[in-house]
């Protein structure tokens, strides 16, 4: 292990996963297992993690009859992640505990769950985190604490950087770096390059702060961005886009009325300092920026900033930083970006929308300048505030969850919004892997139901019990749903043919950890 110094719990709350339903208050399966997150899916297993017991349990879609396998784990699991880059393998961070008269000493970890059954358990010290953070090739995972961790004093200001790629024996392998600030979230870099040469970076939110840790360097000392402004006023970070097309960095935060554009200047490497220094440049929006997406046009590179104040957007040339500005039909605060098919080709196309409010709207973005009059079109408004809006296929449709129950298919190359009544508000849906249908299955049901995407048709399947915890297994094709029973239940649906006739159970694989 290595230090560095340079000056969600995601616990399943049964009671509303994937919806809410006011009649169901029943916690017996969290009081008996405490099954964390949504499971995970692990090669062809199911994998739940019990709490009580500190074990992962492994249950085969394609033969799920039996006991479920099970894995020790360290003490006090709490969190639970699907690895990016390896559907083979699933991470599960612990706590440990303090030690006893009882009970040894067990250091808090992070452990590699594998689909054969192997763990890879990388040790954290005696000091608990509680959020995981993961590079998108999942060869990085960044932990951080929001919380003391149930000890007498705790360093908010620290974060492991943990190389799963790496054995847990190598020196390397854990490193922990002391922040200036306490860490609020960690954005991590795809496909980044510096002078030419690929990098891999996090940047670490923190209040006026952005802390950039070289991956690929730890040894090196961070670099630290300030984005507090020339009055003194705090700044949270809210956003952050890393743009490798031309390797800079926009930064969005609320008490900040610019954009923030950070370019990474190569420099000699002396000792632990980086071989990099940093530029901000500043995008005057003039009111507050609350949501920002990046998108070509004629092989220039812009970026798109909502003005909710204005009832406005800007569109920022990168190479340039040259802007316009376009009205909008209201205060619209959020922003996709898409190409989608027109009558010449394919153009971008920005779906604005009001996430407090029913306002929908698009923007062909090949017209701002142009015609800016014909380059908005309002949409029709959503019978409730929209809640959520889901991209479930990149430059298809969209999924819009509302406040009430209700959610609407957003169609931004017709210009269609299509309303959906639904029995309960629902907090989020699944998409398979075809990108065919969208599910939903709030927890507390004995049903689940799905709209296809195509034409809009609805259907629902009838099970036989109640569930507890819906998980889309994409890539075995089935829709698991934990029941709340001790023994352990779980229905499986053919989410590719889906009917009670294809639906198939697994019974009993806890029979053998009841009295645990």
């Amino acid at each position: 292990m290595k230090r560095n110094t340079v000056g969600l719990s995601l616990v399943l709350s049964l009671h509303c996963v994937l919806g809410c339903s006011a009649q169901w208050d029943d916690q017996r399966l969290v009081e008996r297992h405490l099954l964390l997150g949504q499971g995970l899916e692990v090669g062809s297993n199911l994998m739940l993690v019990d709490h009580n017991t500190s074990t992962a349990l492994l249950l085969n879609v394609k033969h799920p009859q039996g006991t479920a396998r099970a894995l020790s784990l360290r003490t006090d699991p709490i969190a639970t992640q699907q690895c990016n880059g390896d559907e083979r393998s699933g991470l599960v961070l612990s706590r440990g505990r303090a030690g006893d008269s009882n009970a040894k000493e067990e250091p808090a970890a992070l452990t590699v769950v594998s689909a054969d059954g192997g763990t890879r358990v990388y040790r954290l010290g005696t000091a608990a985190f509680d959020r995981i953070h993961q590079s998108p090739d999942g060869s990085y995972v960044v932990l951080r604490r929001t919380t003391s961790g149930r000890q007498l004093v705790q360093n908010l200001n620290e974060v492991a950087v943990v190389a799963v790629d790496k054995t847990p024996d190598e020196e390397s392998a854990v490193s922990f770096v002391t922040l200036e600030r306490p860490p609020m979230h960690v954005v991590f870099s795809d496909k980044f390059s510096i002078d030419g040469q690929k990098r891999r970076l996090a940047a670490v939110l923190s209040s006026s702060l952005i802390t950039l840790i070289d991956l690929d360097h730890l040894e090196w000392h961070p670099t630290l961005v300030d984005l507090s402004t020339a009055q003194g006023a705090e700044v949270a970070p809210m956003q952050v886009l890393f743009d490798a097309p031309s390797n800079r960095i926009f930064v969005r935060g609320d008490g900040a009325s610019d954009v923030f554009v950070l370019r990474l200047l190569p420099r000699k490497q002396v000792a632990s300092r980086s071989d990099f220094a940093t530029a901000v440049d500043i995008v005057a929006a003039g009111r507050s920026p609350t949501d920002m997406a990046l998108y070509d046009l004629d092989e220039r590179r812009y970026l798109f900033v909502t003005l909710p104040s204005s009832n406005s957007a800007m569109m920022v040339d990168v190479a340039t930083s040259r802007t316009s500005t376009i009205l909008l039909p209201g205060p619209m605060d959020r922003v996709l970006t898409r190409n989608v098919a027109t009558d010449v080709g394919t153009e971008p196309v920005a779906l604005v929308w009001n996430d407090k409010g029913v306002q929908l709207a698009t923007v062909r973005l090949d017209l701002v300048g142009q015609d800016s009059e014909s380059a908005v079109l309002e949409l029709p408004s959503t019978q409730y505030r929209i809640r959520r809006m889901l991209e479930p296929d990149p430059g298809g449709k969209l999924l819009c969850l509302l406040e009430g129950p209700g959610l609407a298919i957003v169609d931004p190359a017709a210009g269609t919004v299509a309303p959906y009544a639904t029995e309960t508000v629902l907090a989020d849906a699944l998409v398979d892997a075809q990108r065919r249908r969208l599910w939903v299955a709030p927890p507390g049901q004995d049903r689940a139901a799905y709209v296809d995407i195509r034409d809009g048709a609805t259907s629902e399947i009838q099970l036989d019990a109640r569930f507890a915890v819906p998980i889309l297994m994409t890539r075995n094709g089935v829709l698991a749903l934990v029941h709340d029973d001790p023994l352990g239940y779980v229905t499986f649906v053919d989410v590719e043919a889906p009917s009670r006739e294809t639906a198939w159970s697994a019974r009993g694989f806890l029979a053998g950890r009841i009295l645990d």
